[in-house]
């Protein structure tokens, strides 16, 4: 078997600048995985153009001051960690042929 190969270029994120304040940070930041990156094509009719595209990187607190009291914050709840455990029990006994998954079983 012979296998052929081609070489392909990979871009990485190196750093994130916040287009409100400047604030610079680097993936091994932790305010770095709280950047809030938005890139939107416009549609038609669009205020900003159509076929244009926006973008803009914020860090997580010029995002908060933007937002201001529109912005809906919810905490995780037990419910949600219930339904994933629930799905993974499912799917961990549906792995198993000789298995029958009923719901009086979960």
């Amino acid at each position: 078997m012979m296998k052929n190969f081609k070489n392909i270029t990979i871009k990485e994120v190196s750093k994130l600048i916040c287009d409100c304040c400047g604030e610079q940070v680097t993936p091994s930041d932790y305010a770095f995985h709280e950047f809030i990156s938005i890139n939107q094509r416009c549609g038609y009719g669009s205020i900003h153009g159509d076929g244009n595209q926006l973008s803009i990187d914020l860090c997580q607190n010029c995002f908060a001051n933007m937002c201001g009291d529109n912005l809906t914050v919810t905490e995780p709840n037990n419910e949600m960690h219930e339904d994933i455990e629930l799905k993974r029990i499912v799917v961990e006994r549906e792995s198993q042929p000789e298995t029958k998954v009923k719901i009086d079983d979960l």
